[in-house]
């Protein structure tokens, strides 16, 4: 027998785990439990034990060891929380975990801030994060604030700001705290066509209550970018002296923020082409408050080298290479949310970016025909055309819509350009383009002016009321495969230099014309010239 002396410390992998959930089931049958938590409403008990309590939440250890009355008590009343999501945070205590759904978010939200338990609000925060939209921003902005909630702040607060014009009438709005309405004024996200848009907003918000908000006038002007302001607009500031004196606002002015606000964002579709009918065109969507590129739901059919085009509240997807035939046309329905195939198919099948949007209708060139497609009617129907715009769509290099006609570029000969008129019914020679390349890069037309941006990031503007061609501050990392614009930019999304992957995606701001860079796409691959399309939802 040996008599070596043994020693070992061992540690068991399941003692945490089954001591928890021994307890738990202890307080199920209510045995050794020593408090009962009554929440506002009903008769509602949970029995529970107090040291579990005590060890997971900070704010019943405070309770029942402080020398509090509810410390000595068998039973604890809880006026501020309802009795689902006690319950909930109790079981949560016990075993670590907890369901979160869209009816209960916020109220577990609420009650984890009570308690104390800080994982708990990660996990609200993150599933009510999800959930901001237009019509509760302002609300979670004034609890986030409440609550110190960074992310959510983050989110909610970019959310007010993307919609605060159209929101100076809610009470929410109104009744903003105004170190909070100071934080998002100050916002570079602030969606306002001019600085004179932000006066007016402090002025509706002081006048609710112009006897009790004079003192925060300071405050809020502080948020202004009175470099933006016109000397109208500085003057008109004047008739606040009562409470902001005019040589603060002076100082204000010297002192304002150069930064232009990036403004409004709009949400955007980028659509992928896909070669394998076992995998069907991916969209991925832009959701500008949060800055990101989110999934969306995938086309119905396989497709590559297509036209993408937006009109009305839909988003069309046109022709290209697929499974079935190179005509057919999917439709995204904002309202439904869902991609429908209710188009009929064009009467001829196309590939690339033959097709324009003009004066309510979808117009397609190539493959030896024109057609049109009237939303109203739901029908397509040919067009007659010179013979010398009866020609392949690789013949084509672009359609675009401009001043009420449809330009159709030409890659042949002298890099042609023709107008068609929709409401003649007629072709011409649109002689201001000719011998101009437009090939190489992604065109589109914002109000009367035609934006060519080129395959390394040069701009070429092109204003029809004057009839020449401008440039402006290019950006040598972009190859654009499609570009897009709205009232005050123009988005370009693009391979990334030295792959097929069309992932960079960035905007031009007409205001300033500079360029923004955005979050890269996921890796949409970019191979053939149309395999990836944006356009606005």
């Amino acid at each position: 027998m040996s008599t070596e002396s043994y020693e070992r410390t061992c540690k068991s992998l399941t003692h945490k785990t089954t001591c928890f959930s021994t307890m738990n089931t202890f307080r199920s049958s209510e045995t050794l439990c020593d408090v009962v938590l009554l929440p506002c409403a009903g008769e509602v008990r949970i029995p529970a034990h107090r040291l579990v309590l005590a060890i997971a939440s900070p704010y019943f250890e405070a309770m029942f060891t402080s020398g509090m009355l509810e410390s000595r008590e068998s039973i604890v009343r809880l006026p501020d929380i309802e009795p689902e999501p006690l319950k909930s945070l109790v079981d949560f205590c016990y075993t670590g975990i907890i369901h979160i759904t869209t009816s209960n978010a916020e109220a577990i939200f609420l009650g984890a801030h009570l308690f104390q338990l800080g994982e708990v609000v990660g996990f609200c925060e993150r599933a009510l994060i999800e959930r901001v939209n237009e019509t509760n921003c302002l609300l979670w902005a004034k609890i986030a604030d409440q609550y110190d909630c960074k992310e959510l702040k983050t989110i909610s607060y970019r959310c007010v700001a993307f919609h605060l014009t159209k929101m100076t009438d809610d009470e929410d709005f109104l009744s903003l705290p105004a170190d909070v309405l100071a934080q998002i004024l100050s916002l570079d996200d602030l969606a306002v066509k001019s600085e004179s848009e932000v006066i007016s907003i402090i002025e509706k918000w002081i006048n609710y209550d112009l006897k009790n908000r004079g003192d925060a006038l300071t405050t809020l002007l502080e948020s202004t970018r009175f470099y933006f302001l016109s000397e109208a607009d500085v003057e008109s500031l004047t008739r606040w002296e009562n409470y902001a004196s005019a040589r603060f606002i002076r100082n204000c002015v010297r002192t304002s923020s150069e930064a232009i606000r990036i403004g409004r964002k709009s949400p955007l579709l980028a659509i992928r082409g896909s070669t394998t009918s076992k995998e069907h065109s991916r969209v991925e969507s832009y959701c500008p408050i949060r800055n990101e590129w989110i999934k969306f739901a995938p086309l119905n059919i396989s497709r590559t080298e297509m036209g993408v085009v937006s009109l009305g509240d839909s988003v069309y997807v046109l022709g290209g290479s697929t499974g079935n035939s190179g005509a057919t046309v999917e439709r995204y329905d904002a309202g439904e949310g869902r991609w429908i195939m209710d188009v009929p198919n064009m009467i001829k099948a196309r590939k690339g970016n033959a097709y324009a949007e003009c004066c309510g209708s979808i117009y397609a060139f190539g493959s030896y025909a024109g057609e049109r497609y009237d939303p109203r009617a739901n029908v397509w129907q040919e067009i007659e055309l010179p013979d010398y715009l009866r020609c392949p769509v690789t013949n084509i290099e672009g359609v675009l819509s401009m001043n009420g006609q449809v330009l159709v570029f030409l890659a042949y000969l002298d890099q042609e350009a023709y107008a068609y008129d929709p409401v003649l019914g007629c072709c011409s020679h649109d002689h201001r383009f000719l011998g101009y390349d437009l090939w190489n890069g992604a065109n589109v037309v914002k109000e009367q002016c035609l934006y060519h941006v080129g395959k390394r990031g040069n701009v070429d503007i092109f204003d029809s009321r004057v009839g020449k061609w401008s440039g402006c501050a290019a950006k040598s990392d972009l190859s654009p495969l499609d570009v897009v614009s709205d009232d005050t930019k123009l988005y370009a999304v693009g391979e990334r230099l030295g792959t097929f992957y069309c992932q960079s995606f960035s905007w031009l701001d007409f205001r300033m014309m500079t360029w923004n860079e955005g979050p890269r796409l996921p890796k949409l691959r970019g191979k053939y010239r149309h395999s990836c399309g944006i356009a606005l939802l």
